[in-house]
């Protein structure tokens, strides 16, 4: 993540539906990210996750605040993040 956006109290976790592999993934392509595995779709279908990529931002109190699937450019994401 940006340094700058760290900054500003955000957190990115990575949500992989139901593979187990994709930690050798990130470790192999030097990816630093924070990476959970939804081995039962749980996660997947409280986000309304229908295809992949899905992003969405989480506020404070837990409610979804923006969501967008599909890949998101960098202007995107730092608007999201108040830039």
């Amino acid at each position: 993540m940006a340094p700058e956006l760290m900054k500003k109290d955000l957190a990115v976790v990575a949500i992989h539906l139901g593979q187990e592999d994709v930690r050798d993934y990130l470790t192999s392509h030097n990816i630093d990210l924070l990476s959970v595995v939804d081995a039962d779709f749980t996660v997947g279908q409280a986000y309304n996750v229908h295809g992949v990529p899905k992003m969405v931002l989480v506020g404070e109190d837990g409610k979804i605040e923006r969501s967008h699937s599909g890949m998101a450019d960098e202007a995107t994401l730092r608007a999201w993040g108040g830039d």
